[in-house]
């Protein structure tokens, strides 16, 4: 007597979520506390953007003085900005990478969100001259963005991973 095996469709699909599928890394958002960017944790960081909990921003010459950082995932993170820029007021905030406001910050477009909140994930307060020290909750993996949100021509990339 022959035996057939029978295979479930569960089966078939768990086998192909653990056998990672390949593709470009991207995944969905998540629901809890915070949603990963939408690249998820197989962004390595660019090269001089070492992972630190403890990060510092100069914000002079209506720049940042550097276009990405590195954080730990799901660990806090200390961010300290420096305004240099006299009579100019600055700030942080960080947004989901794939939101209207980050990608508007990075094509440089003018077009205003319908919600400028929307894929907001922190939001520091804002400083007209010295320091400012940002406590962050932690995040998970991904990609985001750092915006001036006064300025939003001032913007870069922020890992966690």
């Amino acid at each position: 007597m022959r035996m057939r095996r029978k295979v479930l469709p569960g089966v078939c699909v768990l086998g192909l979520v653990l056998s990672g599928c390949g593709g470009s890394g991207s995944s969905a958002p998540s629901s809890g506390p915070s949603t990963p960017g939408p690249t998820g944790a197989s962004v390595p960081p660019p090269a001089g953007c070492e992972s630190s909990s403890q990060q510092a921003l100069v914000a002079a010459g209506l720049k940042f003085d550097r276009s990405c950082m590195t954080v730990p995932a799901h660990k806090a993170t200390t961010l300290v900005l420096t305004n240099n820029d006299p009579g100019q007021s600055h700030d942080v905030a960080i947004y989901r990478w794939d939101s209207c406001f980050a990608q508007a910050a990075r094509s440089g477009s003018l077009t205003p969100c319908a919600d400028p909140t929307e894929g907001l994930r922190y939001k520091g307060n804002v400083i007209a001259q010295g320091q400012a020290t940002y406590h962050i909750l932690g995040f998970r993996p991904g990609r985001y963005a750092f915006i001036c949100v006064v300025h939003p021509s001032m913007h870069g990339t922020f890992n966690v991973a």
